[in-house]
C-alpha cells in the first residue's frame, strides 16, 4: 500500500491542470490554428486564381469560335469588331462574379473577387480578393486587366484569303500570380 502525503508532488484526482500545462496546450493550439488558417488562405487564393484563369480561357475560346464563324460565313471584315465588344457577351452564360459594365470605374466600384468591363478602355477588369502572391508591374490600381487585341497580318499563303485579322485575349499590364 502506497501512502501519500500532502506536498510530495503526486497530484490528487480533483486538482486539474497546472498553469504551465495550460499555457503549453494553449500555445500548441494557437500554432495549429494559425497553420490551418494559413493553409486555408493559400487554398482560397489558389481557387480564386484557377477560377480567374478558367474565365480567361473561356473568353479566349469564345473569341476563337466567333472568329471561326466569321471565317466560315466569309465575313472576315467583322473580326476586327470583336476587339471593341465586351467579351462576356460571347460566353454562353455570364459568370456569377461578373459585376457588369462601367465607364471608367472608381476603385471601390467593383467588389473584390469580381469581374467588370470598362466601357472607356474596353478592358475586362478583375479585382483580386486574395492578392498575397500577386505582383504587378507599374503603378495604379492593383487590378488584373485583360483586353481583346487585334492581330493583323495572317498572310495569304496561310489563309488563302489575303491579309486577315485575328483577335486574342491578353493581359494589358503584366502581372505574376505565384502560388
Amino acid at each position: 500500500m502506497i501512502m501519500r502525503t500532502k506536498g510530495q508532488g503526486i497530484r490528487d484526482k480533483g486538482q486539474g491542470f497546472t498553469l504551465v500545462e495550460l499555457a503549453t496546450v494553449t500555445c500548441i493550439t494557437v500554432v495549429l490554428i494559425l497553420t490551418f488558417l494559413n493553409r486555408v488562405l493559400f487554398y482560397q487564393e489558389q481557387v480564386e486564381r484557377a477560377a480567374m484563369i478558367g474565365l480567361v480561357t473561356g473568353v479566349q475560346s469564345s473569341l476563337n469560335m466567333q472568329q471561326m464563324g466569321f471565317l466560315l460565313r466569309n465575313e472576315e471584315t467583322k473580326i476586327a469588331a470583336l476587339a471593341t465588344e465586351n467579351p462576356v457577351n460571347f460566353l454562353d452564360e455570364k459568370p456569377l462574379n461578373y459585376a457588369g459594365e462601367f465607364f471608367d470605374p472608381a476603385p471601390d466600384a467593383i467588389a473584390p473577387g469580381n469581374w467588370a468591363f470598362d466601357l472607356k478602355s474596353r478592358e475586362m477588369i478583375y479585382v483580386p480578393d486574395h492578392a498575397r502572391h500577386i505582383s504587378f508591374t507599374g503603378e495604379g490600381q492593383k487590378w488584373i486587366r485583360y483586353q481583346v487585341k487585334l492581330i493583323q497580318g495572317i498572310t495569304k499563303e496561310a489563309s488563302g484569303k489575303g491579309n486577315l485579322a485575328s483577335v486574342t485575349f491578353e493581359p494589358v499590364i503584366p502581372y505574376r500570380w505565384e502560388i
